[in-house]
């Protein structure tokens, strides 16, 4: 545990209890007017961790070491649930992204380089990458001449992350490259190297272990690692937002209010939901209008063709009372409002003949 504290984001770290020779505190020459105390200002001198910056270590404490070697395995345990979250969520869902192929960081890396000997469009890096990108930077501004590590697209997925980094560290380790680029195969190679990594004074072993917890996360996050909860449409009893549970038989599947514990299999549901539908959507189908008001299907399809009638001799044809709004699946939806002004407006038609 580090005997030092925090100080400020842009202020070293402190040792309690010990001050500088011009701290007011202890020195009889700079006392100030009134009484003041001070828990201590001298700056710690021992080195710290390179990922946390709070341990005192020459370079990774061996609990950011450990975090960082459990995240690569974590990464591993969270692809194979992948597959399975795909499935589920569709071809255009973020775990169906993250199942699939990523960029060649070599590949990208070649196109910086032309780019920067012009032999790429002018405002390019500003497109992919944004305006703060390394490659921007004129000599002498900060963050010149370093290389860019994908800013705009703020890659998380696993291949560009372990591959990336496996990558850098061969050839910082003068490794040679396997070629085919898999998770299983990176994580063990970073994880058969990361002592030496975290040692290595020439590459920056606190991104990389920053990248490789936010990968980990964003995986997690993408196959719901944590309870997921599937929530329905609200409860019948109390209107608080039904949730879907298993149960360890089927017939035990269901949808329990988290209120009131009102319970309600699938079948229940599905025509729950059906009958609060037909009571409080304005538009329905014909059908749905003669279930849920007890009107004749005759009638409201009377209502909703069109009348043909001889004029002198001469059929005309006139538009239908009821018209519909929309279409809905290949079917004709109707208001409701129009469907009961037609029907209030017979029953008043035959009370007053």
């Amino acid at each position: 545990m580090s005997s030092c504290r925090f100080a400020g984001r842009d202020q070293p770290r402190i040792v309690p209890g010990r001050h500088t020779e011009e701290c007011p505190s202890i020195n009889p020459l700079t006392l100030a007017a009134e009484p003041y105390e001070c828990t201590g200002c001298q700056p710690c001198t021992a080195d710290h961790c390179r990922v946390c910056g709070v341990e005192h270590a020459v370079q990774t404490c061996p609990e950011c070491l450990d975090e960082t070697r459990e995240a690569l395995t974590g990464i591993v345990r969270a692809c194979e649930v992948l597959p399975e979250e795909a499935e589920h969520r569709g071809q255009d869902s973020e775990a169906m992204n993250l199942l699939g192929p990523a960029a060649d960081p070599d590949a990208r890396r070649h196109v910086e380089a032309s780019y920067l000997g012009g032999r790429l469009p002018e405002g390019w890096i500003e497109a992919n990458h944004g305006r703060d990108c390394p490659l921007l930077a004129k000599k002498g501004e900060p963050g010149y001449g370093d290389p860019c590590t994908g800013c705009a697209g703020d890659e998380l997925h696993p291949l560009t992350v372990l591959g990336g980094w496996a990558s850098v560290y061969r050839e910082a380790f003068e490794h040679d490259d396997t070629g085919v680029v898999t998770v299983a195969d990176e994580r063990e190679y970073l994880d058969r190297n990361l002592m030496r990594a975290s040692a290595w004074p020439h590459v920056p072993f606190e991104d990389f272990a920053r990248d490789v917890r936010r990968c980990r996360d964003h995986i997690e996050a993408v196959i719901h690692s944590g309870e997921q909860i599937d929530r329905g449409a609200p409860c019948f009893r109390c209107g608080s937002s039904l949730e879907r549970v298993w149960g360890e038989r089927e017939e035990d599947d269901g949808w329990r209010c988290p209120k009131c514990g009102d319970f309600r299999s699938p079948e229940d549901y599905r025509r729950n939901v059906a009958q609060q539908h037909l009571a409080h959507s304005d538009r329905l189908t014909l059908k749905e209008i003669e279930q849920a008001y007890s009107i004749p299907g005759g009638t409201l399809r009377r209502w909703a063709a069109e009348q043909r009638r001889e004029v002198g001799g001469v059929m005309k044809t006139y538009p239908a009372r009821l018209r519909h709004v929309s279409r809905v699946n290949g079917r004709k939806v109707y208001r409701v409002a129009d469907v009961l002004a037609l029907r209030d407006g017979t029953k008043a038609e035959k009370m007053t003949g």
